[in-house]
């Protein structure tokens, strides 16, 4: 059976909020990771890596987090 748009659309997808301004999220289904500003993020989709108040701290661990050697993702 094809799934319509209608099938596949959920009206109430499970969220969750980030504590802080700034946070590093991980794809759960391709494993890439991104920094963004905080705020709700669907829990199904992402996992939290980092968090932080501090933009350059974000930064900093997102850059060592994608070019380290020995990468986690």
């Amino acid at each position: 059976m094809k799934k319509t748009k209608e099938q596949e659309f959920d009206p109430n997808p499970p969220l969750s909020n980030t504590e802080k301004k700034y946070v590093i999220l991980r794809n759960k289904g391709e494993k890439n990771i991104f920094w963004t500003t905080g705020g709700e993020y669907r829990s199904d989709w992402y996992d939290v890596v980092f968090q932080s108040d501090d933009m350059d701290e974000v930064k900093d661990c997102y850059i060592k987090l994608v070019y380290d050697s020995n990468k986690p993702f």
